[in-house]
């Protein structure tokens, strides 16, 4: 009597564990399988759960990946911004935030979701970096201006002349430092 009771509770577990929509909806992807995911799926989404400043570090991004921070909670408020039934790869630099990030979009509703493996950290290919050290340039998410090139960048694009962005640093430029009028320009105007 006590094994068939322990059998029926064993199934039943079991059973809500694999049969269980929730459970094990995303699917664990090698960087080289990712790098075939890009090349191949047209709609594929890239949700970089890093914080900026890693996003934005010498090590980069994958080109097209958006900006979703996983501690920050970024992407806990704003996750209803992605398509539930389209295909989305979650990456981070070493694999523990992207897989949080990818069960948390399982619990979610979301239909295919692919966590890469290993993250930044096993990627080879191109990367992109960011045109300033952070930021998008909303009143939400500045950008972030830690460096005197950030500086001159954003003097140097009229685009960005209506943009908002914080000055995350002491920068002392140089009077000779090229690109200083023109910045100085920019600020005037």
């Amino acid at each position: 009597m006590k094994s068939s009771r322990r059998s029926v509770l064993f199934l039943a577990g079991a059973s809500l564990i694999l049969f269980n929509p929730c459970a094990w909806a995303h699917e664990d992807v090698t960087a080289e399988q990712a790098r075939q995911l890009i090349d191949l799926a047209n709609d594929l989404i890239i949700v970089d759960v890093r914080e900026p400043s890693e996003y934005c570090d010498a090590r980069g991004h994958i080109p097209g990946a958006l900006n979703y921070p996983w501690y920050s909670g970024v992407l806990e408020a704003q996750y209803d911004e992605l398509p539930v039934d389209g295909p989305i790869l979650v990456v981070c630099g070493s694999g523990g935030r992207s897989n949080a990030a990818a069960n948390f979009l399982d619990s979610n509703g979301f239909t295919t979701v692919y966590d890469m493996l290993r993250g930044m950290n096993a990627w080879q290919w191109e990367t992109a970096g960011c045109k300033y050290s952070g930021g998008a340039g909303t009143p939400e998410d500045p950008y972030q201006i830690a460096t005197a090139a950030d500086l001159i960048a954003l003097g140097e694009d009229p685009n960005d002349y209506d943009k908002h962005f914080i000055l995350t640093a002491d920068i002392d430029l140089d009077p000779n430092l090229p690109g200083r009028r023109v910045f100085d320009e920019a600020m005037v105007a």
